[in-house]
């Protein structure tokens, strides 16, 4: 007699259109996000100007960075993530996408700000670990039409999603407890929220919407609610009853960070298609579309079959559990210590630390021969403002002429008018100020201003 399953390993068994779906839903992110195409861009950076990640310490010394390289690689993926989505040579391409995925995630990070786009990564080497062409793709309909069955739900095409699950657990569970961990019930129930809120703005210039910086009361609710889901979403998601709450909470959770903080994260959110039962959903559209599929099933019956496979041996689970376990085994461990700026693992940004009236920033000013100054205009974007605090040490990072010079050209490098507008200059000015971030104060000048340098043109 065949002995039962445990519960565990009944939990981990998933269904072949669950993790086609999951590929779907990633490549098509990655076919859409404007988020890749900024390597192109971060591939010039001076060398002066790159901070390795943790991790990633000899990538400095050892990885070749070229805009064309980084070109190269595009295509790559882009030609990938096309077969990946249709489903054609579906582990070769998704193998392609992941090496791909890996520079072109990392040239950015150099820049001194590591910005958290991680799980792109992580769900593209488990989808390339696992089974992930064997449902609603070319090679399936193929191997359909050779006369072989569809595969039963295995722990093959269980596990790349399951991990995929625990991942974005922890992805929400770390910055909640570092939240509690540095700053305890005060990140809650204090200004902090609202504060946090002002930063955003006075960095964006973009005014929040609603406006809940105006209700203090409101503000410690959002920031309880905030703490509150990120402990419990793990919790949620352990019984199919809570999940699809949990999904919920998750969406209307993005929704608040983007409205109030400017922090969209869709490539994640258009992600949780893992979350969904795909052959459970097929089941119910299966009923409404009855004579539809008796009709494709009567066609699939024209072809000769050979017997029905039998559920995927165990090995076939094995790259899904080896891969797995690596990417929960390091993102655990820079979870647990609170590793922010880390690359291929990390701790999603934290929040941890609390925020003031006050914010730093760096001021970059032309000083022409009568002695005025023009400032030098800087990106507002959260990878242009983490590089121009890098470089005047805001970070942690050491402030050196040098790096202030690579970061002058960096940006006459990405802004003719800056060129143009050098050549009337007799030094360049950088300066680290100290902003208010109440919005009545936006056009007042700064609190306080410290010399960094000033350097030739």
């Amino acid at each position: 007699m065949a002995e039962r399953p445990s519960r565990l390993c009944l939990a981990l068994i998933g269904s072949a259109e669950s993790l086609a779906l999951f590929r779907i839903a990633l490549t098509w992110v990655l076919l859409r996000t404007p988020e890749l195409h900024d390597a192109e861009r971060w591939s010039d950076v001076p060398a002066a100007l790159r901070v390795a990640p943790v991790g990633v310490g000899w990538a400095l010394r050892a990885l070749p960075i070229s805009p064309a390289l980084v070109h190269l690689a595009s295509v790559v993926l882009t030609l990938s993530a096309v077969l990946g989505l249709i489903g054609l040579f579906t582990r070769p391409a998704l193998i392609a996408v992941t090496l791909s995925l890996a520079y072109l995630l990392l040239v950015p990070q150099l820049g001194g700000m590591v910005l958290h786009d991680h799980h792109l990564l992580w769900f593209a080497a488990l989808l390339a670990a696992g089974p992930a062409g064997d449902a609603l793709s070319v090679d399936a309909a193929l191997a359909a039409a050779r006369g072989r069955l569809p595969p039963r739900p295995s722990l093959a095409h269980g596990l790349p999603v399951r991990a995929a699950w625990a991942l974005v657990a922890m992805i929400f569970f770390f910055p909640g407890l570092w939240k509690l961990r540095a700053s305890g019930l005060s990140w809650i129930w204090s200004d902090n929220l609202q504060n946090q809120i002002l930063w955003k703005w006075r960095e964006t210039g973009r005014a929040p919407w609603p406006r809940l910086d105006r209700h203090p009361l409101l503000c410690r609710l959002a920031a309880l609610g905030a703490v509150g889901f990120e402990l419990s979403f793990g919790v949620l998601l352990l019984s199919r009853r809570t999940r699809a709450l949990a999904v919920a909470l998750a969406l209307a959770f993005h929704a608040l960070t983007a409205a109030l903080l400017g922090i969209t994260f869709s490539t994640l959110w258009v992600c949780y298609a893992m979350f969904i039962d795909a052959r459970r959903l097929g089941r119910r559209l299966g009923r409404l579309f009855a004579e539809e599929v008796a009709a494709v099933r009567r066609v699939l019956a024209s072809f000769p079959r050979r017997p029905r496979d039998q559920p995927a041996p165990a090995r076939r689970a094995g790259p899904a559990a080896v891969v797995g376990a690596v990417l929960l085994a390091g993102n655990l461990a820079f979870g647990a210590r609170g590793i922010v700026n880390g690359y291929p693992f990390t701790c999603y940004p934290t929040f941890q630390r609390m925020a003031g009236r006050e914010m730093p920033a760096l001021v970059v000013e032309r000083v022409h021969a009568d002695g005025t100054t023009t400032e030098v205009p800087q990106g507002t974007s959260s990878r242009e403002l983490g590089v121009a605090r890098s470089v005047a040490g805001i970070s942690g990072v050491p402030v050196t002429d040098g790096r202030l010079r690579a970061y002058y050209r960096f940006l006459a490098g990405h802004d003719a008018a800056v060129t143009v507008a050098a050549q009337g200059a007799v030094a360049v000015r950088f300066r680290r100020v100290t902003r208010s971030v109440a919005p009545e104060d936006a056009d007042r000048p700064p609190l306080r201003s410290e010399l960094l340098a000033e350097l030739p043109p």
